[in-house]
């Protein structure tokens, strides 16, 4: 072997040596772990039939929910688009744009208010607020219920799960059934993130330096708290509606595969995001700390649970 030969191995040596992440915790990682606290245990409810749970999937990818019969809740929650529609803005019925970015049916259960401006409290009120919402599926709630009682298949479905014809009550307890479900699929999966708890090889050195970016200089932890990334609560982040100026924090799970971002999706990058908050904050990031911060924003996400689309009952009385 030349002695440039061996010069360029052990350079090759030293850099692959640079780029592996250390075989224990930093002190500064530890910390930032301690400040973002451990996952809570999912919330104690007795889970619901899973008759229930299969009548609310038929229900959220039916189009006969909405006014004209072509939106569904699943084409705004596409499970392919980690339970988002990948635009800007949601389209509801007649393709008419809604003010507001279209949120993930994920990581709700630990949510104590809904929408970008929180105004709904529980799940099912969530839903049957899009459901009657005049830009996104524009339904009556008690047309709904007539209409899918004159449908054999649902009529018999609500008897055998409820005891009864279908109401709007009903309704939202079965599409909430199908959400929570999906929900409870994906706390089993474990994001990039999760692994590191476990395994500090588990993070690239990149997304470890931005974990500490994320817990200290960028200051994220101020709305984006505990495990779950998010404070359930509204914040003036410079950006307006109208008069609104106040917003509810997104949780940051999965958010590499929800974008666009913000409450009327400006920003198509996960980096406009951290330029735009570098910027108006006065973080004063560099440009290798943005890139660790993006880095470990992405090793938040992990698989999304599959949803099967499911057989309809036939319109024989529509």
């Amino acid at each position: 072997m030349t002695s440039l030969s061996l010069f360029l191995l052990l350079v090759s040596a030293g850099a692959a040596a640079a780029d592996e992440p250390p075989a224990a915790y930093l002190p500064a990682e530890t910390q930032a772990l301690a400040l973002i606290g451990v996952p809570p245990p999912y919330p104690e409810e007795d889970p619901a039939p899973p008759k229930r749970v299969e009548l609310g999937r038929k229900l959220a990818f039916d189009p006969r929910l909405s006014s004209n019969g072509a939106v569904s809740c699943m084409s705004c929650h596409q499970p392919g688009l980690a339970f988002t529609d990948g635009l800007a803005r949601g389209r509801g019925v007649g393709h008419k744009e809604g003010p507001r970015n279209t949120p993930t049916l994920l990581n709700l259960s630990y949510r104590h208010s809904f929408f970008w401006d929180g105004r709904a409290r529980t799940i099912e009120d969530a839903l049957m607020d899009a459901i009657k919402n005049p830009v996104e599926m524009n339904q009556d709630h008690a047309a709904l219920a007539a209409r899918l009682s004159g449908i054999p298949g649902y009529a018999a479905e609500f008897e055998a799960v409820f005891g009864g014809a279908p109401t709007p009550a009903r309704i939202a307890s079965a599409l909430g059934a199908f959400v929570r479900a999906i929900d409870l699929a994906y706390t089993e999966k474990r994001s990039d993130f999760d692994k590191f708890r476990d395994d500090p090889a588990a993070l690239s050195p990149s997304a470890r330096k931005g974990l500490v970016v994320f817990a200290g200089k960028g200051r994220c932890l101020r709305c984006h708290a505990t495990n779950h990334f998010a404070d359930d609560a509204l914040h003036d982040v410079g950006l307006t509606e109208g008069q609104r100026r106040e917003f509810k924090t997104p949780s940051l799970r999965q958010v590499a595969l929800t974008g666009p971002y913000m409450h009327d999706g400006r920003f198509a990058t996960l980096r406009e995001v951290v330029d735009y908050f570098d910027r108006t904050d006065g973080l004063a990031l560099s440009g290798e700390e943005k890139a660790a911060l993006v880095d470990f924003l992405r090793a938040l996400s992990a698989p999304t649970p599959t949803v099967s689309i499911p057989a309809l009952p036939p319109q024989e009385s529509l």
